[in-house]
């Protein structure tokens, strides 16, 4: 019987599939122009619609972006880590964290993971 080891670092990519990322500050007092639907439909119809990937999994926190403490997010890069889907789409970099330190972090991380990321607005 022959076994394949495989080389320390290396991976097999993760599926193809997306991860769909939203987040408010709060369910009360959000501007209409970040709510959930919005930033869902905007993706829906900006990037989902036109994809032939399936969506993995919709992550969702109602909580400010100045702590990446978030369930969500942090549920996020742990299905990422474990190489569950190929790509993580977001309405606006912004929804990852507060400042942009933040969000080019998030990036930056989940690319280790070879998830690419897209904006839906851009």
């Amino acid at each position: 019987m022959m076994t394949q080891k495989r080389k320390k670092g290396i991976t097999a990519p993760p599926p193809p599939g997306w991860a769909v990322y939203l987040r408010t500050s709060s369910e009360d007092h959000q501007k209409p122009e970040l709510s959930r639907a919005r930033q869902r439909a905007i993706i829906e119809s900006n990037v989902l619609a036109h994809s032939d990937m399936p969506v993995y999994d919709e992550y969702i926190d109602v909580l400010t972006g100045k702590t990446p403490n978030r369930t969500g997010y942090q549920r996020l890069l742990a299905d990422a880590r474990a190489g569950k889907f190929s790509h993580v789409i977001v309405e606006r970099a912004d929804r990852f964290g507060r400042d942009d330190t933040e969000a080019l972090r998030a990036i930056d991380e989940l690319h280790q993971f070879g998830v690419g990321v897209r904006s839906a607005n851009s």
